[in-house]
């Protein structure tokens, strides 16, 4: 019984001659955004996410889940590690996507905290007064 093995030369090549390398990819979007868990509105337009949490939230160190079409995501110069990293929203954050092609996003996040619901109830309660 014969048991040599069988190879296949198989040679790969490009037809410009190599000159060319895979094209990079521009993608670079936020397509879903939620901070401890209440999801955000994306105007992809406008580049801008705005979340609205709970009455009380403090909202120094929100932690943001998201899904994007580019390769990172930072804020500043630190890159986000999704579901992990926290940041204080006490302003507007800007997150920062890059794309394959180093390409980059901004999407300004802006979080507002509801107003009590008392507020809510004591607003109506005066209205009924007028």
């Amino acid at each position: 019984m014969n048991h040599k093995k069988r190879f296949k030369k198989i040679t790969y090549g490009i037809r410009d001659g190599g000159t060319s390398a895979p094209a990079s990819s521009s993608a670079k979007a936020i397509t879903a955004f939620s901070l401890n868990g209440v999801v955000g509105t994306i105007n992809e337009t406008g580049k801008t996410i705005a979340v609205t949490m709970f009455s009380g939230t403090d909202v120094t160190a929100l932690i943001a889940t998201f899904t994007t079409t580019g390769t990172s995501v930072k804020v500043g110069s630190t890159v986000q590690l999704n579901g992990i990293m926290h940041n204080n929203f006490t302003r507007s954050v800007t997150y920062i996507v890059t794309a394959a092609d180093a390409s980059t996003q901004d999407y300004i996040v802006t979080v507002k905290v509801a107003a009590p619901l008392y507020m809510y109830v004591f607003q109506m309660v005066l209205d009924e007064l007028e």
